[in-house]
């Protein structure tokens, strides 16, 4: 069962309604939401259709209606192939002493560095499947219980194809944290230190506007981290505690994100492991 986010209106005040339509366009599951609020841009419908039967899921449907009328939109993600690269530095002074570089309470590179670019991923194109994967240590041997680099290939389970380059064993500083996305009709790649400049755009009939600057990055002293947008999050948490806005990240988000790299990491232990 493939499951989606789908649009949704951004206008406050009205009713949304989504369905999730099968093989022959039968509905499978439907549910009715709050629109979504100016800072976000997606309804998670995952949870209303696990309970679905496995009904190969075909197409998304969010009919939204605003001012009596429906608007109905549809996401579709064709063929494509998708490589995430982020290449950063974490020296010994960031992994020295607590929790930082420990198997058990650390997790894995994957876990503490990494994980907000395959949710991106996950974001754009779906689960993936058929997982292969090359992993080393170069510069962390007597700091860290894991690898600190990887090559990840991987099917989407909508189609198309995905490499996840990563490494910590950058000297000095960041280089470059990127996605590079090849469709049908266009090529993006959206790069910089902080995966905070879209540095190629090139889509049929589309005309990438001016974009406003992003915000800086976060400097923890030691490293400097991804831009500053967690306020972002902590804001929506306060407004949906508040009955303000509906969330725009449950539980479920993070879940599939440590499932992704779990399935990641089961590869790595079965053709690599670390020598002390």
């Amino acid at each position: 069962m493939v499951l989606k986010r789908v649009p949704a209106s951004r206008r406050n005040g009205n009713r949304c309604s989504t369905r999730i339509l099968g093989p022959s366009r039968r509905i499978v599951a439907r549910t009715e939401h709050e629109p979504v609020g100016a800072g976000a841009r997606t309804v998670d419908v995952r949870g209303i259709v696990e309970a679905a039967a496995e009904d190969e899921i075909t197409s998304v449907r969010a009919e939204c209606v605003v001012d009596g009328r429906s608007k109905v939109e549809t996401r579709v993600v064709g063929p494509a192939a998708a490589n995430v690269e982020v290449d950063v530095q974490r020296g010994g002074e960031f992994l020295k002493g607590g929790w930082h570089g420990d198997g058990v309470l650390d997790g894995g590179t994957l876990f503490t560095q990494f994980s907000h670019f395959i949710d991106i991923m996950y974001w754009l194109f779906g689960d993936i499947t058929n997982i292969r994967g090359n992993f080393a240590d170069f510069n962390h041997q007597n700091l860290t219980d894991f690898e600190d680099s990887g090559v990840v290939t991987f099917d989407f389970i909508n189609g198309g194809m995905g490499c996840l380059n990563y490494s910590t064993s950058v000297w000095d500083k960041n280089l470059e944290s990127a996605i590079t996305i090849i469709g049908e009709k266009g090529t993006v790649k959206v790069a910089g230190q902080y995966m905070n400049e879209v540095t190629y755009c090139h889509v049929k009939d589309y005309v990438m506007p001016e974009l406003a600057p992003s915000n800086p990055p976060n400097d923890y002293g030691l490293y400097k981290g991804s831009a500053q947008n967690h306020h972002y999050v902590i804001q929506n948490v306060v407004e949906k505690l508040n009955n303000k806005r509906t969330i725009t990240t449950n539980v479920l988000e993070g879940l599939k994100v440590v499932d992704i790299i779990e399935r990641i990491y089961q590869v790595r232990d079965q053709q690599w492991k670390k020598k002390r």
